[in-house]
């Protein structure tokens, strides 16, 4: 599966804009140091034997409905395009700026000569990675709301340790979704329980907590740069051997991304919110 980060996974970047309805360029600078410096720490062993990917709270909750069936129901009524920005802003403009952490595996497993395994040691990347709603079009020929996206300093991780660049993506708002190019990244109405597959809109779901269909399991406080954010929608998406999940806070958008990949090399990553700001009006 690989990894589904930021808009991913992070967020198939870079479509072409084929149709503008609006174009607005940004007149201020993003505000943060995109200067500093990332920093990369060593580590002999990873933590993340002590890092859960869901709060012990929602074990239970996955526990009893990993196996669950959700029953179609009647089709949902359109979903206004002001109700979605309004939880998800996508104003030309506004700006989100993330503390990213990265945690990975260098080098591969060894074993010694009883046979016993020997992990790798692990390495830290952390720097701040800004993303920027730049435009709005239409998606053709459908003519769906379309935003392109910028995000600057993006890390990815390669064989030989991370590497960082801007990226561009497009987020087309549609079937009462927001969607990553291709990939169904939520889902309105919000509510605990619900459940969709997000690559096929018309798949059955197969219940919350299973695996290849993103979750809401349950509301929380986030903990940001900004402070304690009430009320956000915990979001995941489990994979093999892959989890990512999102919180997802109305009126701001995304506030923390946390997951693992168990490719080669490994890799634990969290995203976290530092700053928020919609454009002036």
């Amino acid at each position: 599966m690989g990894q589904l980060k930021f808009f991913q996974i992070v967020f198939a970047l870079t479509l072409i804009i084929s149709s503008c309805t609006q174009t607005e360029t940004p007149t201020n600078v993003l505000d943060f140091d995109s200067t500093a410096n990332p920093t990369i720490s060593k580590t002999k062993t990873s933590t993340r034997n002590s890092i859960s990917l869901t709060d012990a709270s929602h074990e239970d909750l996955l526990t009893e409905t990993k196996n669950a069936k959700t029953p179609l129901s009647t089709p949902t009524p359109e979903i206004p395009l002001a109700t979605i920005m309004e939880d998800f802003p996508l104003e030309v403009g506004t700006t989100w700026v993330y503390r990213v952490t990265i945690e990975y595996s260098v080098g591969d497993w060894t074993f010694t000569e009883d046979g016993e395994a020997i992990e790798p040691p692990w390495e830290t990347w952390s720097g701040l990675v800004a993303q920027q709603i730049i435009e709005q079009t239409k998606d053709l020929p459908d003519g769906d709301p379309t935003f392109l996206v910028k995000l600057y300093d993006v890390p990815k991780l390669m064989q030989d340790g991370i590497v960082t660049s801007d990226k561009e993506t497009q987020l087309i708002v549609k079937n009462n979704s927001i969607y990553d190019e291709s990939i169904r990244l939520i889902r309105w109405p919000l509510e605990v329980g619900a459940t969709w597959d997000p690559w096929d809109d018309t798949a059955e779901p197969q219940g919350t907590g299973s695996y290849y269909n993103w979750s809401i399991l349950d509301t929380e406080s986030v903990e940001t740069g900004l402070g304690i954010i009430d009320g956000c929608y915990l979001i995941q998406l489990t994979t093999q051997p892959d989890t990512t999940s999102n919180w997802m806070c109305p009126g701001i958008g995304l506030a923390r991304i946390y997951g693992w990949s168990g490719g080669m090399p490994m890799e634990i990553f969290e995203w976290v919110l530092e700053s928020f700001s919609l454009p002036s009006n």
